[in-house]
């Protein structure tokens, strides 16, 4: 379960130190003993490090802690009073539309599930990281034929490479491929799936359970039931060598799966067919 994320009204509610990175030193929250902490949160997918996040330092709300925002590097560093009790972090874009799951330290969902952060009086504890998840992720795999071997699961791109299945047809045969658009954020949504069209030397059609969905596919207008965690729908395209074709022809089919909500992330696969 994810925590509701806090609209970017909470940020008003609690201090925020402006201008402390790493490498930098941080201003003293209070007069008495203090410590400070200091990590870097990365992407989940390709451990790329994510600026400008809000990193919240709290023993209860969110809304009552203290924040800074991590550098170019994905770097923070936080120096606040010392009090009795845990201390909990909670990483945030405090965006309506936020890439990124917000999630507490330890990749706790929950406030109540977090693990405190140890804090002591006049020391630095690092290595307070973060990996965080793209909330809206669709991933598409392709297979050739209904038990074909499916590529892509798990590779995420635009260009189709390393997710590419390849047959060859006569005049006037044709081939399946299967596209399976699953949900590998961390919410429902919706998926809206975008394919090529017919070419004078190919005839391509898409179908989802039996039902033509051809037009609304090249037309960028099909969109799936919204699709729980880890659940997908399958779309099949059968690519069909036209009477004109010649051998050597080639049919690159290219199937995007955007998802439907802001920040709309997507996945593309590929379908080539030669004619042969």
């Amino acid at each position: 379960m994810l925590f509701p994320r806090p609209p970017v009204a909470l940020l008003a509610s609690m201090v925020v130190v402006v201008g402390v990175s790493a490498g930098s030193p941080a201003p003293a929250m209070a007069a008495g003993a203090t410590a400070t902490i200091t990590g870097r949160v990365t992407a989940e997918a390709d451990n790329q490090p994510i600026a400008g996040l809000y990193v919240i330092i709290s023993q209860s709300d969110p809304s009552d802690g203290t924040a800074v925002q991590t550098d170019a590097d994905g770097k923070y560093e936080l120096t606040i009073p010392v009090n009795p009790g845990n201390y909990f972090i909670y990483f945030t874009e405090a965006s309506y539309n936020p890439l990124y799951a917000s999630e507490w330290w330890n990749d706790a969902g929950r406030r109540a599930d977090a693990t405190p952060v140890p804090v002591t009086a006049g020391a630095t504890t690092a290595n307070i990281d973060a990996r965080l998840a793209v909330d809206r992720q669709p991933d598409l795999t392709v297979r050739q034929g209904r038990f074909g071997a499916e590529v892509g699961l798990g590779t995420i791109n635009s260009t189709g490479q390393g997710q590419t299945r390849r047959a060859s047809v006569g005049r006037g045969g044709s081939v399946s491929y299967v596209v399976s658009a699953i949900n590998t954020g961390r919410v429902p949504q919706s998926l809206r799936l975008t394919g090529t069209t017919t070419t004078a030397d190919f005839r391509v059609r898409y179908t989802v359970g039996g039902t033509d969905v051809t037009r609304q596919v090249t037309l960028g207008e099909y969109v799936t039931p919204e699709l729980e965690v880890g659940y997908a729908t399958d779309l099949k395209v059968t690519v069909t060598a036209r009477s004109g074709s010649v051998r050597g022809d080639v049919a690159k089919v290219r199937v995007t799966a955007r998802s439907d909500a802001p920040p709309n992330q997507s996945d593309t696969v590929k379908a080539v067919t030669t004619r042969t």
